[in-house]
This record gives C-alpha cells, sequence and structure tokens, in this order.
C-alpha cells in the first residue's frame, strides 16, 4: 500500500514509538502469566465495550475500546479496528481514518518475535501472539479505510488501501486463490475511474463480477471442494497420509477438472453485472452502507480447547428506517451480495473453515515435533481446515499438562455479518441521509448526515450505525400461553413485547465484600407476566407479544393497538448481611406510541424485596412487580 504507508508511517511512527517505550516501562511482557493475565483482562474489559456497542452506546464503547489501545500489545490492533467501528457509528469518520492508519502503520511495523516463539511453542499460548487479524479482518480493515479515503476525495490513497485490502484476502505466496471481497474490487475500479483511468477499471470491475460469482450460493460448494482438492494436491504424499488421504495425484486432478468444468458452467449462469448493479457501470456518486446482522464468534471446542470453530449468531433485527433527502431509500439501488463478512469468516480463499487445529495439541497425543509438522502443514496450504484436521481432533489428549494448546479466539466482534449496500447517483447539491433503528415499537438512534456534491469528481460514503442486537434478550424466540395472548383482538389493548437488556445470566452485584456472588437466568415471559399482573390490577387491559411477532408486523400490530409498554434491565443489587439484607433491582418502562414510535413517558424505578430467603430469583420478580407499580403511580402517567 505504497501511497498510504507513507503518510501512516509519518503519523503513526511517534505513536508506536512512545507505545513500545510505555510498555516495555509497565513490564507487561516480563512473563506468560503477567502477559497472559493481561491480555485475558483486556478481553474481559474489550467484551463489555463490545456489549455497549451492539446496545447503541457508541460513546462508552468507544471510551473503553480506547483505552484499551493507548499502549501497544499482542492485542492493540484489534481494538483499535472496534474502536474505527465505533467512530463510524457515530459519524466521525476522521476518528476512523485515525485508528485505522494506525491499524495499517501496525501491520507493517509491528512485529515480535519472542512472543511469536513463545506463541508457537508447545509452552507458550496463542493469545500471546501480536493479533494480526485473520485476512478477512486486515481485508475489512483497509475496506473502511479505502471507504473513508474515498468519501474526502482521496482517491490515490483509497486506491492504495484497497490494493492493500485485496493483497490480504490473497495468497500471495502459493497463488491457490485471489481475494473474494467483491466491494473491494468495485471500489478499486471506481478509483481508477475517478483517477481518468477507465482500462484499470475496466480490469478490476471485472474482478469484482468473478468474486460474486465465486461467492454465489449455486458456486460455493463446490468451489470449496475444488479447493480442498488443489490443496491435497500441493501436500507430500506423508502430508496427506497424516490427515487420512489415500488418493494419489491422478485421481485428484481428475476430480479437480471434474469440479472445474461443474464450477464453469454454474459461474457462467451467475448475472454478476445484474447483482453488482451501479457498483459495476461505475454509474454512482453515493455509497450508503447498513449493516445486517452480528459476525460469527470464534469460540473453542476440543478435549483441550485446541480447535476454533465458528458461533453464528442466529437472532434476528428490526430492519432500520432509511431515509434520503426525506424520502425512502429505493431498494432497486440495494447490493446485497458484495460484503457478505459471515462467508469471508468462515471460509478462506473459498474453502469452507470448520475447524482450525493448531499443531501444539498435536503434540500433546504425539511428540512436539508431529505438532511442529502439523503447523507447518498448515501454513502451506492457508489453514487446512475439514480435510485437514478432522482425523486428529478426537485424538488429542493431555500427556503433558503444562502445555497450552488453547485455541485464540481474539476476533473482531463488532462488525456486522454483512453490509448491505445502496449505490446512488445523486445530482450536486446538499443532501442528507437519516436512519433510525426500531427497539421493538420505540424509535431509538436517530442518525443523520448531511453531505454536499460540488461535482464530477465528488463522492459520498456513509456507514449507517448497526441494529441494537444487544438490547434484545437473549433467550430468543419463546411460546406463549392463550393466557398470555388473552384480549389481543382488542385495539385498547396495550401491547408488552419481551424486556431488553436481559443475558442469559445476570450477575447479581453483591454490596457486601465478604458475601458469596450470585447470579441468577432470568426468563423474559415471566418477567413480561410480572408486569402484566400489575397492570391487570391497575384495570389496563394488556397482552404479552414475542420477539418474532414485533419483527415480521410491527407495522400491523401497530394498526391495530396504540399504546406499548417496554421494559429495560439496568441492574440488580443484594445489599445488606444474611436476613437483613435486601435485592433491589433497577429498570427502565417507557410507555411507547406504536404508530409513531415517540416515548409518552419514560421513568427509571427501582423495586424492592426484603424476603431474602428464597433467593435472588424470586426476589427479582418480586421487585419487577414492585418497580412496575413504582411506574404506574406516576401522577402524570394517562393510562
Amino acid at each position: 500500500m505504497t501511497d498510504t504507508r507513507r503518510t501512516s508511517h509519518r503519523t503513526g511512527r511517534m505513536w508506536i514509538a512512545c507505545a513500545l517505550i510505555a510498555l516495555a516501562s509497565s513490564g507487561v511482557v516480563a512473563g506468560k502469566s503477567t502477559l497472559l493475565d493481561e491480555l485475558n483482562r483486556m478481553e474481559m474489559q474489550a467484551d463489555r465495550g463490545r456489549s455497549a456497542f451492539w446496545c447503541g452506546r457508541y460513546e462508552d464503547a468507544e471510551q473503553m475500546f480506547a483505552g484499551l489501545s493507548e499502549s501497544v500489545h499482542p492485542s492493540v490492533m484489534l481494538y483499535l479496528n472496534e474502536c474505527a467501528m465505533c467512530d463510524l457509528a457515530q459519524g466521525d469518520y476522521d476518528g476512523a481514518e485515525r485508528r485505522l492508519r494506525q491499524v495499517d502503520s501496525l501491520l507493517n511495523t509491528y512485529q515480535n518475535v519472542k512472543l511469536e516463539k513463545r506463541a508457537t511453542s508447545a509452552f507458550g499460548a496463542e493469545m500471546e501472539k501480536v493479533y494480526r487479524g485473520d485476512p478477512y479482518e486486515q481485508a475489512t480493515a483497509y475496506l473502511l479505510l479505502a471507504l473513508v479515503l474515498a468519501d474526502k476525495g482521496d482517491y490515490d490513497n483509497a486506491l492504495a488501501a484497497c490494493k492493500s485490502g485485496i493483497l490480504a484476502d490473497s495468497d500471495a505466496s502459493e497463488n491457490l486463490f485471489d481475494s473474494d471481497l467483491a466491494l473491494l474490487h468495485a471500489l478499486e475500479a471506481k478509483c481508477h475511474l475517478m483517477r481518468g483511468d477507465p482500462q484499470a477499471f475496466e480490469t478490476c470491475r471485472n474482478a469484482a463480477a468473478k468474486s460474486v460469482q465465486l461467492t454465489s450460493a449455486q458456486v460455493r460448494d463446490d468451489f470449496s471442494r475444488r479447493q480442498d482438492l488443489v490443496a491435497l494436491l500441493k501436500m507430500s504424499r506423508k502430508e496427506r497420509k497424516k490427515v487420512g488421504e489415500k488418493r494419489k495425484d491422478d485421481a485428484l486432478r481428475a476430480e479437480i477438472q471434474r469440479l472445474s468444468t461443474t464450477l464453469d458452467q454454474r459461474m457462467a449462469s451467475v448475472q454478476a453485472a445484474e447483482l453488482l448493479g451501479p457498483l459495476y457501470s461505475g454509474d454512482y456518486n453515493v455509497l450508503v452502507l447498513v449493516p445486517q446482522g452480528r459476525i460469527v464468534e470464534k469460540t473453542r471446542s476440543g478435549s483441550a480447547s485446541e480447535v476454533v470453530v465458528f458461533k453464528t449468531y442466529a437472532g434476528t433485527g428490526q430492519k432500520p428506517g432509511l431515509l434520503l433527502d426525506g424520502g425512502p431509500l429505493d431498494a432497486r439501488h440495494c447490493v446485497a451480495t458484495a460484503v457478505d463478512l459471515d462467508f469471508q469468516a468462515t471460509t478462506r480463499g473459498g474453502r469452507r473453515m470448520d475447524a482450525i487445529l493448531r499443531g501444539k495439541a498435536a503434540s500433546k497425543a504425539t511428540t512436539r515435533e508431529v505438532g511442529k509438522a502439523v503447523t507447518d502443514v498448515g501454513s502451506d496450504v492457508g489453514g487446512v481446515a475439514g480435510l485437514g484436521v478432522a482425523l486428529l481432533g478426537a485424538a488429542m489428549q493431555g500427556a503433558a499438562a503444562a502445555m497450552s494448546a488453547e485455541a485464540d479466539t481474539r476476533c473482531w466482534q463488532t462488525l456486522p455479518r454483512q453490509f448491505q449496500i445502496y449505490a446512488l447517483k445523486m445530482a450536486p447539491g446538499e443532501h442528507a441521509v437519516s436512519s433510525s433503528h426500531m427497539l421493538y415499537f420505540q424509535k431509538h438512534d436517530v442518525f443523520e448526515r448531511t453531505f454536499t456534491l460540488t461535482d464530477e469528481k465528488d463522492m459520498a460514503v456513509l456507514v449507517t450505525p448497526p441494529p441494537m442486537f444487544g438490547m434484545y434478550s437473549s433467550r430468543g424466540e419463546m411460546k406463549l400461553s392463550k393466557r398470555d395472548r388473552a384480549g389481543l383482538d382488542d385495539s385498547s389493548t396495550m401491547l408488552i413485547p419481551p424486556p431488553a437488556g436481559l443475558d442469559e445470566i445476570i450477575r447479581v452485584t453483591v454490596l457486601d465484600e465478604k458475601a458469596k456472588p450470585e447470579a441468577i437466568a432470568p426468563d423474559p415471559r415471566r418477567l413480561m407476566r410480572c408486569v402484566r399482573k400489575v397492570l391487570k390490577t391497575s384495570n389496563v387491559p394488556s397482552a404479552l407479544v414475542t420477539h418474532g411477532e414485533v419483527v415480521r408486523s410491527r407495522t400491523t400490530l401497530a394498526s391495530q393497538h396504540e399504546r406499548a409498554l417496554q421494559c429495560s434491565f439496568i441492574e440488580l443489587i443484594r445489599e445488606g448481611q444474611g436476613k437483613k439484607g435486601a435485592y433491589r433491582a433497577k429498570l427502565s418502562f417507557s410507555l411507547v406510541d406504536t404508530t409513531t414510535g415517540k416515548v409518552l413517558a419514560r421513568e427509571t424505578t427501582e423495586g424492592y424485596c426484603t424476603d431474602v430467603s428464597k433467593g435472588p430469583s424470586s426476589a427479582f420478580y418480586a421487585c419487577v412487580e414492585n418497580a412496575t407499580t413504582a411506574f404506574l403511580g406516576r401522577s402524570d402517567l394517562k393510562l
């Protein structure tokens, strides 16, 4: 990335040097336990930042990530990336550019050979390695940097960022695959067009079309199988034997040829130009990126936690309201196939990566030398997955208890599952894009950005905030009884959607330092019933509605019912000692106009329960009833 490196090195070297001095003086790298403990502590704080981010508290999240990225340490690039996402969600493109340039500088300058050797040794931990990100993470960081630079009209450096992202997402050493992130190629093509190079534009847009073809649903599986076979063909017979492959070269080549013929036919049937729309023609001057869903998360599996598996986020969110100059964005300009980050995260060059096995786990079952050999094979083929690791996974048993085989699960968790893209052609002048998310019936998190297009060389890029998945109950869909839904046909019935902000496990804030820690597993349906019970006592007809009902039919429900009472959990506290103690639950209630999303009344209330004999769970629901009663007792509340 020639141009961007020159600029970012000048701005980043002093920052890196100062941070390295601070790191050395802090003693973070003094020893294994000190470093690993510190990195784990950072990840716990980062998880709090991620929770705040997905609850729409972007400023709080940014402060947490910024605190974690003030010095150089093995995880600093991850937290800078997550800081940049907070900046983009708040419309702070200068802040995002600054963080992403720091990441670019670190990718090209920050290496710690000692940590790398330790992490890959039998007695080191993978998490001690310098986090550089998986190829898709590096490519995404460069993509976001390119978008921000294009918005500023800096097409030279935007082009350089695109090239760096494409290189990060490609296999340069073995030439097994090229980048398949379509928007990177399409944006590279657009930069060439803005710089007056139509020939380079055509080459890059063809690469974007090929990326769309290769990642299309009708091609993905066959292409992944072909890449598996190509990787096997590059292995020696000894290496193939280790992974249980018995076919000879001729048989592998024949199967590759058969799959290649099938792939050519299927790729020809994918109309990439139509799927890319204006991204293919380059006839646009406004890009609106709308985050959809949450990206997969890395988790550990295996007897020694040595295998990385991808956990898919299955929750569904409500579609945002998108307006351009006061009118709805035209769906015909939407491109939904250019940035599928879930696919990018779980594949490498089109190969599906169901698990990644590290050499140290193999050394636990056999010897350190065998473990190193497996690691080397993985490096040669870009991460042997599925075929390459299935045999060894179940057999790994720990004979060397001192060895650390735990897989590194650090990953960029503030990314969406995909970006929905609107490529628009707008007339010169001032324009405004706004988006608003709904938390069930309540309008929340309104984002607006104005921009001015001056001439044909001007371009605007806008990234809207993501849905607030962190506010939805993690319990997912639930079944409701006839009693829960009684009166739903009555238009005067008040709707009660699931409570917001509930985790599967709620840790109780215990004020007595000597007392044992406490936690509960809240039942959102029971909490909703507590609220309904208090409404019934107040002679207010009400009915419960599920998450899925509101997501699918919010407009229909709003046309039938004027109001909804929404509840958000904040905190559960245990105060006092023994039987003299008490529980206190803090909740927020909002009375919402279902049609407009306007909050008619909102208040944070506390409910108390002095009967601690039944434990924190029963006390929690008693507190909920108490808090609901306090809210309904407001003198200005008109039910």
